[in-house]
């Protein structure tokens, strides 16, 4: 029963009638994967005991990740670029990697990794006479046998098939970085007859290795990206006896590297995934809570501008902008703001920072990571020294680390440096913390939280409260001061209809303000209070200021 899968099919891209553009999910029995978790612990131990699983796979690796080997991959090609060498770089991707591992060779491998006996036994028995079945819409199909790969969506899959591909990198004379199955290759040399021979010395390696071992290379996501300021290179690569052609950009785990190093293709693939998202967004301006709204914004398009970002903060000022701009368009449909209101009262009012500032305590936050040891070595090892390990007297500072000289604008807004600025400038105590979660409390001091009262109440009124706060509502004052009408005049004579006239005096809405926010205690009735509430009163007390202000704005239908 343990080995019976039951498989999902899952949508990806492209029309729904083709059966190549779903992703299968196999669903296992949860007994058999607290077995299977037992037996993970154990090897994953011994393993990493034994430095078995090459240094270069980043993939399944705890406390690693795609990120951490794109800022290793990215800094060593600004480093290449500063310093004016060509780097070539093949991008290797196995085709339905974990459904053909050879069952046979998989056991051979545990076997010379030093799994023998009785669990090497388990192991053959775990593989073999495996079954699965499609099931949709609770109709199952018929089983079938699963001749090869390692079980999808269980534990030991993963582990088993890191083990598999473990010896893909012995003899390899160029850098090679893996994430599970995505390989690649690169090479920094100013010899390009030289570079070229090398790179197919280890192409022709891997070629060998994968007939050996029965695995079946994708020859169209195969690409090779040359990384120079002169001219592209013209010696051939060859994998697999077909000729690489050179391409300007690559999508590399997640983010789209280009042969200049810059950020251009990537950030209009960000720009385009969120556009679309916000715009799904606001579809649901008037419908749903601030609350449901900056809940869907965090979890669904927060992350596609933050994925990376510590790598490519290096882009322009104008890509940047363009981001920034979307996210506050996100901002003024979770707040029910306007345009033409002041950023700062946006970012005030939501309780967001910039997304550049959320890209330098990312930064930051990775910098400090790496200074307390909670990243992989070849992370750390990218932390410039300690000015005082080279001055002894220095010792006001004791955490300032040298910045790194460099040449090119590129290298020096890179993440290794820029950060390194911004580490130094931090304060003393700041950067003396021993724990991560008090020093992003640090970094995040001086955001401005947002009152629970600001999300209650029934939307439309919630969003002209808002706008009252924001001093960017249709009162004739608000729309005089956007150049939207000719006076401020207030229909019942009054000079200006401004936001305290219209809820404490105006002449027109006297009942409605008596049965309304006349109710509130005395000491309660100012501008400030009712629009912005009051800190020293408690949250059920600015709740009811909340409610009775939205009460007023709902019967004067004047909003």
């Amino acid at each position: 029963m343990w080995k019976v899968a039951h498989v999902t099919p899952l949508h990806k891209k492209g029309p729904k009638e083709l059966c190549n553009n779903y992703r299968p999910i196999s669903l296992l029995s949860c007994v058999g994967k607290l077995l299977e978790r037992c037996v993970h612990k154990r090897v994953y131990n011994y393993l990493q005991y034994n430095n078995i699983i090459t240094q270069s796979q980043s993939g399944f690796i705890p406390g690693d990740s795609t990120v951490n080997q794109l800022l290793c991959i990215y800094n060593d090609l600004c480093t290449s670029f500063d310093r004016g060498i060509t780097t070539q770089a093949v991008y290797l991707d196995i085709s339905k990697a974990f459904d053909r591992v050879w069952h046979k060779g998989l056991l051979s491998k545990l076997e010379a990794v030093g799994i023998r006996g009785n669990l090497l036994n388990w192991f053959c028995d775990y593989l073999s006479s495996r079954m699965q079945a499609t099931v949709i819409k609770g109709d199952k199909s018929d089983l079938k046998e699963v001749p090869a790969g390692v079980p999808q969506g269980s534990v030991l899959g993963p582990l088993l098939f890191l083990i598999y591909i473990n010896d893909i990198v012995n003899n390899i004379r160029s850098v090679i970085k893996l994430f599970a199955d995505d390989t690649s290759l690169s090479l920094a040399l100013n010899n390009p007859d030289l570079r070229a021979e090398i790179l197919n010395y280890d192409l022709e390696k891997i070629s060998t290795w994968a007939k050996k071992w029965k695995v079946k290379f994708n020859q169209e996501k195969t690409e090779l990206l040359n990384f120079t300021r002169g001219i592209q290179p013209n010696q051939q690569l060859v994998f697999d006896s077909t000729l690489l052609n050179n391409t300007t950009h690559h999508k590399h785990l997640g983010v789209v590297l280009q042969n200049n190093c810059r950020w251009d293709e990537h950030i209009r693939s960000i720009s385009n995934k969120t556009n679309m998202l916000i715009s799904c967004l606001r579809s649901y301006k008037y419908k749903i809570s601030r609350m449901a709204l900056e809940t869907m914004y965090k979890s669904f398009i927060m992350p596609h501008f933050d994925y990376a970002d510590i790598i490519w903060d290096n882009c322009t000022e104008t890509q940047s902008n363009m981001l920034e701009n979307l996210h506050l368009e996100a901002i003024r449909i979770i707040i029910g703001g306007v345009r033409g209101t002041s950023h700062q009262k946006l970012y005030e009012e939501s309780g967001f920072c910039t997304l550049k500032e959320r890209r330098r305590r990312h930064k930051l936050l990775m910098f400090k990571k790496m200074q307390l040891g909670l990243c992989p070595q070849y992370i750390i090892d990218l932390l410039p020294p300690l000015v005082s390990a080279r001055n002894p007297y220095h010792r006001r500072r004791p955490l300032e680390r040298e910045v790194p000289s460099c040449k090119t604008e590129l290298l020096r807004k890179s993440f290794i440096l820029s950060t390194t600025t911004d580490w130094n400038s931090l304060p003393v105590s700041v950067q003396q913390t021993t724990s991560l979660s008090v020093f992003k409390r640090l970094l995040c001091s001086s955001d401005n939280n947002v009152p629970a009262y600001y999300y209650i109440g029934d939307r439309i009124a919630q969003i002209n409260h808002c706008r009252l706060r924001l001093q960017m509502s249709n009162l004739n004052n608000d729309l005089f001061t956007r150049h939207l009408r000719i006076d401020p005049k207030c229909p019942c004579g009054h000079p200006q209809e401004t936001a305290e006239h219209y809820l404490l005096h105006c002449t027109r809405y006297h009942t409605i303000r008596a049965t309304t926010i006349f109710t509130l205690p005395t000491d309660q009735i100012d501008i400030r209070t009712l629009l912005h509430g009051d800190p020293n009163l408690q949250n059920r007390e600015n709740e009811h200021i909340f409610l009775s202000v939205h009460d007023f704005i709902n019967q004067s239908k004047r909003l």
